[in-house]
């Protein structure tokens, strides 16, 4: 059937807002609006995840250096007012094709702007978190093992997951929308477009020629480029690989072989790693004051006591998250600062035992225990591996507590006041003479911080189902109010250690307070990788050996320069140990101060 000459298909009357927009904004202005907007959000990950330093907007020069190279090559914070080389050469492909290929072109820009922006927002959290480059050789392993404890840790509903994959389901179809639309704007210029192409490409050029691939990597350079990051990444990754293949040849006898170094007195040794106990607290005015107030109350409590401590700061591996990386590298004298080192390190010594720390206390007739409240189990391989490598005499799990009251922060787990409870109450009734190496990894200064269990007079009225469970965290906090929930932590959980401290059943004891790694979202790269490290103890002489080792008296650092590594603190307890209780203290073991050598390629 013919169709009549004079007649024409209908056309959809376009929505009013759409009439609006193209009388009143000319192509020029909505392609540059929205090639501006696309930029700003390719940056807008790094803003919104660092809460300390990150703003919308560059402030002004900090006066170090000239101040064009502030405005055009590198500011030390994240803002997004930033050029993405990647994103300014396909705006200028979509220039130049002047609206052709619509139909599946800005499909095609939305493929590719996602992985712009999904490699952006991986470098963020591995650049304002964690504090370390990007590497997928590490990155890879640590999401794998870590993506269902983090999803359980943040306790999100599956409901909330649905909202969060139609979210992003909503997202690119916005980012199809303005794909669409700078198809169309590029279209409307005609041949205008061509003054856009170059001068996308001369500032392009500009960058290119001017920058080398470490700057264009650098996400605090003003351009950037994501293949130079992926040259980067790559590059880091093989060099991850090659030496992580060396730990094969570790050899810790070499180095920490102390059996033969006998202890003629053997005082109880507890282990206790502060979970986010960082040098934040020194480096940071809003914390400074009030900590100097707590650890003097704390230091108060314990001298009453008869109890004292000397104090330090300690380069952690880690930064921000990772605490089983930062209490092996103490335990075992050797810095582990990546998951495949970590896990290089776990399968190499499932049968071959490692002589880290405890083994050490094992072979002068100590009970090696190992504290773990967490009520989220384990799969029964991993968990075989973990306790071979470690190699622990007894493990006392959630199910050992008996506990039933309401689970707390990121485990989540018992409150410590009631894990703590129950291990003085468990060692107050036991006959068992020997000696305890005891190791436990605090729950409730794990971020967010908040909710904090309540204080009981007596820690068994925890354990009561009846209890309301408490309100799950929020997603968001403001820093000033994250900064206090910090302290307030840190105050709950010194209060309990001094409790045990106090209440240990044994006044030779040792212990041994450490922090794992800095607070998480509430730090910045200048506060470092230090955290505190305390030892307490009754004997004055013990003591003094400390503080002959740079160790300031009390709990307090009026210096808070770091004094040694983490890798490096095995050696020097077991000396300090051999120098005081040691059967022959002039046949001291070696001090080494970065630990246990990784043996290095062979030429």
């Amino acid at each position: 059937m013919a169709i009549h000459r004079g007649l024409s298909l209908p056309v959809p009357r376009p929505l009013r807002w759409r009439i609006r927009l193209t009388r009143h904004v000319s192509p020029a202005w909505r392609f540059a609006f929205l090639a501006l907007v696309f930029n700003a959000l390719l940056f807008a990950p790094f803003v919104i995840l660092d809460q300390t330093e990150g703003r919308w907007l560059p402030g002004w020069p900090d006066g170090v250096g000239p101040t064009w190279r502030w405005w055009l090559i590198a500011r030390p914070t994240f803002d997004v007012a930033r050029w993405h080389i990647e994103w300014a050469f396909l705006l200028a492909l979509i220039l130049a094709l002047g609206g052709r290929m619509r139909r599946f072109g800005p499909g095609l820009a939305t493929g590719l702007y996602t992985l712009l922006l999904g490699y952006q927002i991986y470098e963020s959290v591995d650049v304002v978190l964690y504090h370390r480059q990007p590497n997928w050789y590490n990155d890879w392993p640590f999401l794998r093992d870590g993506a269902s404890f983090l999803l359980d840790g943040l306790q999100i509903a599956r409901w909330q997951l649905a909202l969060a994959g139609a979210g992003v389901l909503l997202g690119l179809v916005a980012v199809y929308r303005g794909m669409a639309a700078l198809w169309d704007a590029a279209r409307a210029l005609g041949r205008r477009r061509w003054l856009g192409v170059l001068l996308l490409l001369a500032v392009n050029g500009f960058y290119l020629k001017r920058s080398n691939l470490f700057l264009l990597a650098d996400p605090q350079a003003v351009a950037q480029s994501v293949f130079a990051k992926w040259e980067l990444n790559d590059r880091r990754a093989k060099a991850s690989q090659s030496a992580t293949a060396r730990w094969d040849d570790l050899d810790p006898w070499a180095y920490y072989d102390y059996e033969a170094h006998t202890l003629a007195h053997k005082p109880d040794v507890i282990f206790l790693a502060l979970e986010s106990y960082g040098s934040i607290l020194y480096r940071t005015p809003a914390l400074r004051e009030r900590y100097r107030e707590l650890m003097a109350a704390f230091e108060a409590r314990l001298q009453a006591g008869g109890w004292h401590g000397v104090t330090a700061l300690s380069e952690a591996p880690v930064w921000g998250g990772g605490s089983w990386m930062s209490y092996t590298t103490l335990l075992f004298g050797l810095q582990v600062k990546e998951q495949p080192q970590y896990l290089k390190l776990r399968e190499r010594f499932q049968f071959e035992p490692y002589p880290n720390l405890g083994r050490y206390f094992q072979s002068q007739g100590y009970r090696y225990l190992w504290v773990v409240p967490i009520a989220r189990e384990l799969g029964p391989e991993i968990a075989i591996r973990i306790e071979r490598f470690y190699g622990a005499d007894e493990w006392i799990t959630f199910q050992d507590l008996n506990y039933q009251g309401p689970l707390y922060g990121w485990g989540p787990s018992p409150p410590d006041q009631y894990t703590l409870g129950f291990l003085l109450d468990q060692f107050a009734q036991e006959d068992d003479a020997r000696p305890r190496f005891l190791f436990y990894l605090t729950q409730n200064t794990h971020y967010p911080f908040t909710p904090l269990p309540p204080r009981m007079e007596d820690w068994r009225a925890l354990n009561d189902p009846s209890l309301p469970q408490p309100p799950k965290p929020p997603k968001k906090v403001a820093y000033q109010e994250a900064i206090h929930d910090y302290l307030d932590a840190l105050a709950y959980n010194l209060d309990l250690l001094a409790d045990f401290i106090l209440n240990w059943p044994r006044e030779d004891a040792i212990f041994i307070l450490v922090g794992d790694h800095q607070p998480p979202a509430i730090s910045a790269r200048r506060h470092g990788y230090s955290t505190p490290i305390h030892i307490v103890s009754r004997d004055p002489v013990f003591l003094a050996q400390w503080e002959a080792s740079g160790f300031a008296r009390g709990f307090w650092l009026s210096d808070p320069t770091p004094i040694l590594k983490h890798e490096g603190f095995y050696s020097l307890f077991v000396r300090q140990m051999v120098a005081r209780y040691g059967q022959d203290p002039e046949q001291l073991p070696t001090y080494y101060p970065d630990g246990l050598p990784v043996p290095t390629a062979t030429p």
